[in-house]
């Protein structure tokens, strides 16, 4: 048990390490159809929205921006308290299905689901607000089929009609949660959550309580879909793809949930021999669990029915997605923002297979021990290195943002500082313009930014360790001064006196075959260190050569650091040795 508590422990640790208050991306978007700065309105509410841009998120991010400036504490705690809920319901219908389970055993299946639900691959969704609507729509979905399990197993005669229509409100959910119609699956949970927990409204027949699901859930939808109809525009109305593009994204979206492929911010892509084996064994753990279930289809009870329906809502999602995904990749379904969804699936296989060997792995005794270690031992092995993987890719991507955030308070407006937000330059400009002038996120403490990208004076190299050789095309890249792209050959970049003075490029130690030890920019006799060890993976790609993916690098000098007239910039390279570096030629620039 300790073993297994692993998993979720450092997946809510590295996600507390996460949480950060830059605004980029997928945030800017959503803090732009939010419309904080303009005040919540009806019509900010219900504008377009999609499996993301919902309502409760945006209210989300809206009271989280009002309360802490965007720091997205208020949706990390939300969505944490959402994954434990999933986990907690699931723990509660396992021990529904074995009433006389030892403790330990209830304890040690509380431990493996919390592992296979709460693990890294969360970590992203817990820090990310626009992935709180996954989790949170999770939630009220898992609620709201338990409920429904528990309450038409009660009676024999109602077995058929029951799995019907549990079968039918997973499929409801499935299409609710990928276009993001949050309301169905909230209010049937919500009407099912009090079924179960008062005792006069559980006494009676079942069909009259899930009359009245139904028909609360038809009434919330059709005023939330009349709202969203009345006050938002209909262009973005997404179009069915190909059916064998929607099937392949539903084989992938369950069985290549410990997997992530994606481009920007962070270029990432699953190994293609391991995918398509996990996804084969997902595809044939569950043949196998559902013939085993096939066989045993007389003697099911609400345990079964409720994993069942879980899994039917997973696909269903997948393959709704995948018919409204259209001119995306079938990998798309491996991106990091389905992770919630899928591990669902993950979740009830396991479950499933925990009641079938419940006797095997959870009874009392020495036997059962050693074999719960090996289990635990096993899921270790298998899920700890892609996470420690992805919170190192995802650490490295935020301590980014932030110098990027540090040097856009100092001044840079760079299309290259720009980018590091948001893959559209202009929009960008549009969306970060508002949010700094507002002082929200991390530009309340604007100051306190600016100050941090300073540059701090070089420590010095002598001369005497300049190498002979003249640094090529092998050893480095200055990309960019300011918006001038790599300025080598071309006329100096005229830079305004009150601007900061930027530069972005690579650098290597190409004898050593590493990146270099340090880079540091030389304006006539001056010295400024730069930061180093940026995420390069393009480098390490061109080169052949994977150690060389962290060789980025990118310097600011505040405005004003430099008078008024031209200037000669340089790079010096430091060498792994230590003692040792490479001076490229000059570099002039015109400060007005």
């Amino acid at each position: 048990m300790v073993c297994l508590a692993v998993m979720p422990a450092l997946a809510i640790t590295a996600a507390a390490g996460l949480v950060h208050d830059v605004p980029w991306g997928d945030h800017l978007t959503l803090f732009r159809d939010t419309g904080v700065l303009e005040g919540i309105s009806a019509e900010s509410l219900f504008r377009f929205h999609n499996e993301h841009l919902i309502v409760p998120t945006r209210l989300a991010v809206a009271a989280d921006y009002a309360i802490w400036h965007g720091a997205n504490l208020l949706p990390a705690i939300a969505t944490l308290i959402f994954a434990i809920g999933i986990v907690a319901i699931e723990v509660v219908m396992f021990r529904r299905s074995l009433p006389g389970l030892p403790a330990v055993g209830l304890a040690f299946a509380a431990a493996l689901l919390a592992a296979v639900l709460l693990n890294g691959r969360l970590t992203w969704t817990l820090t990310f607000p626009i992935l709180l609507q996954h989790v949170s729509a999770n939630f009220f979905v898992v609620a709201a089929l338990a409920g429904y399990a528990i309450a038409v197993t009660g009676r024999q005669d109602s077995r058929r009609q029951g799995w019907g229509l549990c079968l039918l409100a997973a499929a409801g959910a499935a299409v609710s949660s990928a276009a993001g119609v949050f309301a169905l699956p909230a209010a049937a949970a919500a009407t099912m959550l009090l079924a179960i927990i008062s005792p006069p409204f559980r006494r009676r027949p079942w069909r009259g309580p899930l009359a009245a699901v139904i028909l609360v859930g038809a009434a919330v939808i059709g005023a939330y879909g009349l709202a969203y109809v009345a006050s938002g525009p209909a262009e973005h109305v997404r179009t069915a793809t190909n059916l064998a593009q929607a099937i392949r994204f539903t084989a992938y979206f369950p069985g290549g949930v410990w997997f992530r492929d994606g481009g920007w911010p962070i270029i990432h892509h699953a190994d293609p021999l391991l995918l398509h084996a996990v996804v084969l064994g997902f595809w044939a753990a569950l043949g196998l669990v559902a013939a085993d279930l096939w066989r045993r289809r007389e003697s099911l009870g609400e345990f079964e029915l409720f994993h069942v329906a879980v899994l039917a809502f997973v696909l269903g999602t997948a393959t709704v997605g995948g018919l409204f995904r259209g001119g995306l990749s079938p990998l798309e379904a491996l991106n990091k923002k389905y992770a919630p969804t899928a591990l669902l699936a993950w979740g009830s296989l396991a479950s499933l297979g925990l009641r079938r060997a419940g006797a095997w792995l959870l009874g009392e005794g020495s036997a059962p021990a050693a074999r719960q270690l090996a289990v635990a031992a096993g899921l270790l092995v298998a899920i700890l290195p892609g996470d420690i993987v992805e919170y190192r890719a995802w650490a490295v991507w935020m301590r980014e943002l932030h110098q990027a955030a540090a040097s856009y308070a100092a001044g840079d407006r760079s299309d290259a500082l720009i980018r590091r937000f948001f893959e559209n330059v202009n929009m960008g400009r549009r969306l970060l313009a508002p949010i700094a002038a507002d002082g929200g996120y991390c530009f309340a403490r604007a100051e306190q930014l600016a100050a941090e990208a300073r540059s701090v004076p070089a420590a010095g190299l002598t001369e005497s360790g300049r190498l002979e050789r003249v640094p090529d095309h092998t050893d480095y890249s200055l990309e960019s001064i300011n918006d001038q792209s790599f300025p080598l050959g071309k006329p100096p970049p005229r830079i305004a006196r009150e601007a900061p003075l930027t530069v972005a490029g690579w650098a290597v130690d190409r004898e050593a075959g590493r990146p270099a030890a340090g880079v540091e920019l030389v304006v006539g006799d001056r010295g400024f260190e730069v930061r180093y060890g940026l995420p390069r993976p393009d480098v390490a790609e061109y080169f052949k050569q994977p150690g060389l993916a962290d060789s980025g690098f990118r310097g600011i000098l505040p405005a004003g650091t430099l008078p008024p007239g031209e200037h000669t910039l340089r790079l010096r390279l430091r060498m792994c040795d230590g003692e040792h570096f490479l001076e490229t030629p000059g570099y002039p620039v015109i400060v007005e």
